[in-house]
């Protein structure tokens, strides 16, 4: 019907989305492309993106959802969540899971903070002193004690004094981890979905 229309007709995203439908159902590729170039005008959510390529066989927005939502579970509610189902969120969770323990990406690591940053908890708390202790055994010279062999410990006043010893990956190397597992994880439906889609 389209090529006699010579150009899309304008239509809501629920039309769109009954295109989509009918044109799979009735296998007509050319319309089913065209209803995904519209369909993906509309900024479809992550889990919209993931029903509808699930059911419609689109790839694209399978994929994209998927990615999406194991890179940030934010960018889902957990209605959205619970209407993909308990495996598909489950899949998705144990995806982020292992991203997380795997050694590309930053963990809870350790801390290092600058030498200015590191007072005696004694001076600190009695009269908010700032008396920088030394390295060497952690001395404070105001007080005479070794902060570290005493009860009053040290003291670090502000926490952006705080830095990461993990090393930090790029974005880009982000994006390609989260890609690859989501690759991996759901590689029946990508398949199922680029076979549907051909």
């Amino acid at each position: 019907m389209y090529p006699l229309l010579k150009r899309a007709p304008e239509l809501s995203k629920e039309k769109w989305i009954g295109v989509l439908k009918l044109s799979r159902l009735w296998d007509m590729p050319e319309v089913a492309g065209i209803a995904i170039e519209k369909l993906s005008t509309f900024g479809l959510k992550p889990v919209e993106k993931i029903t509808l390529g699930k059911k419609h066989g689109v790839p694209k927005w399978l994929k994209d959802g998927y990615t999406a939502l194991v890179d940030d579970l934010s960018k889902a509610s957990l209605s959205e969540m619970t209407g993909l189902g308990w495996e598909t969120s489950f899949r998705i969770l144990w995806a982020r899971d292992e991203i997380a323990r795997s050694q590309t990406t930053p963990n809870s690591g350790g801390y290092w903070i600058d030498s200015q940053d590191v007072l005696c908890g004694y001076c600190w708390g009695r009269s908010k002193r700032r008396v920088v202790v030394s390295a060497d055994g952690f001395y404070c010279s105001s007080c005479d004690v070794y902060v570290s062999e005493s009860n009053y410990g040290i003291q670090i006043p502000s926490f952006t004094s705080l830095s990461s010893t993990t090393p930090q990956i790029t974005a880009d190397a982000r994006a390609k981890v989260v890609e690859d597992k989501v690759a991996e994880v759901f590689h029946e439906e990508l398949s199922d979905a680029e076979r549907r889609n051909s």
